[in-house]
C-alpha cells in the first residue's frame, strides 16, 4: 500500500467543538491511520 501524509486541523475537528476535549472516535481513526504506516500531521 501507498503511504500517505495527512494533516489534520486540531480545533474542532479532533476537538470537540473548541473545547479542547479530544474527539475519541477522530483519535481512534487517526491512530489507525498511523498503525497502517501512514503520517499525521497536526496543525492549528
Amino acid at each position: 500500500m501507498k503511504k500517505k501524509v495527512l494533516a489534520v486541523d486540531i480545533d474542532g475537528t479532533v476537538t470537540l467543538n473548541g473545547f479542547g476535549t479530544i474527539h475519541l472516535k477522530a483519535l481512534e481513526k487517526l491512530r489507525n491511520l498511523k498503525n497502517d504506516g501512514h503520517h499525521v500531521i497536526f496543525v492549528t
